[in-house]
């Protein structure tokens, strides 16, 4: 699939396949969930919450999982997508 994740600057990324979902991480502070279903759609949710570029995130079943250079890492419910 051919995301446009091209807004998303500075990404690190992660994907569940078997969900057809890949989440990204960004200098933005953000982190967004993107469904390969609809590649040429915006991000299906966009988590806020870190204040410090987001720079590793990790996706299993329905739970994103970020770090951030703020020092924190945030647990992210993504059941909604």
């Amino acid at each position: 699939a051919n995301l446009n994740v091209g807004l998303h600057i500075g990404i690190s990324l992660d994907a569940d396949i078997p969900h057809d979902l890949i989440v990204s991480g960004s200098k933005d502070r953000s982190v967004k969930v993107w469904n390969m279903k609809n590649p040429s759609a915006t991000a299906v949710l966009t988590c806020h919450g870190h204040s410090a570029c987001v720079n590793c995130v990790a996706v299993r079943e329905n739970i994103a999982a970020s770090a951030s250079d703020d020092c924190s890492f945030r647990v992210w419910d993504i059941v909604t997508v």
